[in-house]
């Protein structure tokens, strides 16, 4: 699962879509440490197929339509079980 809560932080302010190229360039200096090495979040973002986002959670979901599944965990683990 990835946490939003530094995604809403960073995107407070802002009014309406944000292109997919503003969300780059807001998200290079964030690294992810996944459970097998990390990603620059800006990369990733710039792998996801929407132009645009509407909101943090079509962020999210393009995010976890990039991630491989064996970058997130276990298969069927939970958050508590980590």
């Amino acid at each position: 699962m990835i946490k939003t809560h530094g995604l809403v932080l960073r995107w407070h302010g802002q009014r309406g879509q944000i292109d997919r190229a503003s969300a780059v360039a807001a998200f290079s200096d964030v690294t992810l440490l996944l459970a097998d090495g990390e990603e620059n979040l800006g990369d990733l973002i710039a792998e996801i197929d929407s132009e645009t986002f509407d909101a943090v959670d079509d962020l999210e979901t393009g995010l976890h339509n990039v991630l491989p599944r064996e970058a997130i965990g276990e298969p069927y683990q939970s958050e508590g079980d980590a």
